[in-house]
């Protein structure tokens, strides 16, 4: 029995929040960008429905005398998670609504595109056509055809797709991976992060943990790419992929913190929010988080 697209939804966006959270927790990281989806999704669901607008999306508590963290790590990019989900069934729709959501960080072409080539990848895990054999040789038509703002960064990201592939040929291990993005990402960006996320996640696609273990590894920017994997696979083998003790652990560390918490159903919650607005619901804060949308074949059609 295929999972529901609202178990797809919450997988991917609970999937990349515990995905960071503990590789925060493994490397001594401090994670303080949890809230980013959470605004990303009220940002969508709002009644009634403006043209989409991204801000910049900074920390609460943070001074405003000083830098947004969220720039120079790219931790903003999370927020494109449910713009990703949210439009899923729209390819043009997605592009622009990803392209337009990078606007206000000055993002470089390269990372619009590799902010496509995962939201290609979280929209063929909703529609239940994602390949994992596949999904690489299909990404890189997908980008050629894309309305891309800069034509050599595509080339560019066309590029580490045809890297990430051939480690993965190769079997290399991590270290090799990182060491090899390295080479053309001497910095840590969000780019690097995006491919080793789709190497972590292509390396054990049907396992949720041993792909999120493998990004959260002290390296290149773990909390990051560790997000991304886990919000790749959440959205690929769905919420009931991710252990109970992983949820149980993420909610003892939460009440263990001195700032609000998120919790997973409140994660659970934002989900079916989304999911509840994107089917056509204008009033989603009467939607029950257990309760299942259903309705005649047809009915709900794509915008």
């Amino acid at each position: 029995m295929p999972y529901t697209l609202l178990s797809r939804f919450q997988g991917c966006l609970l999937g990349s929040v515990l995905g960071a959270d503990w590789a925060a927790q493994t490397s001594g990281i401090q994670n303080h960008w949890k809230h980013l989806t959470g605004q990303s999704v009220e940002a969508l669901i709002q009644v009634p429905r403006k043209p989409l607008s991204f801000p910049p999306l900074s920390h609460s508590n943070r001074p405003s005398n000083q830098p947004d963290p969220a720039l120079a790590s790219g931790s903003w990019a999370i927020a494109t998670l449910p713009v990703m989900l949210f439009f899923h069934d729209d390819a043009l729709k997605q592009q622009q609504a990803l392209i337009q959501a990078t606007q206000p960080w000055s993002a470089e072409s390269s990372t619009q595109a590799s902010l496509l080539a995962l939201g290609y990848a979280i929209a063929q895990a909703c529609k239940q056509q994602l390949n994992p054999t596949t999904l690489l040789s299909e990404i890189s038509a997908y980008l050629q055809l894309c309305v891309a703002p800069d034509r050599d960064q595509t080339t560019h990201t066309l590029s580490w797709l045809a890297i990430t592939q051939t480690l993965l040929a190769e079997t290399s291990d991590l270290h090799t991976a990182m060491t090899t993005v390295q080479q053309w990402q001497r910095q840590p960006n969000l780019a690097g992060a995006i491919a080793l996320a789709f190497y972590c996640f292509l390396r054990t696609p049907e396992a949720w943990p041993l792909s999120v273990q493998m990004a959260g590894r002290p390296g290149y920017s773990p909390s990051l790419v560790a997000a991304f994997t886990g919000a790749l696979s959440g959205a690929y083998n769905s919420e009931i992929a991710i252990p109970i003790s992983w949820l149980t652990a993420y909610e003892q560390n939460q009440a263990a913190t001195a700032e609000p918490t998120i919790t997973a159903t409140a994660i659970r919650q934002q989900a079916t929010q989304l999911l509840a607005s994107w089917s056509g619901s204008y009033h989603v804060a009467t939607v029950h988080p257990l309760t299942a949308a259903v309705a005649a074949p047809q009915v709900i059609r794509p915008r």
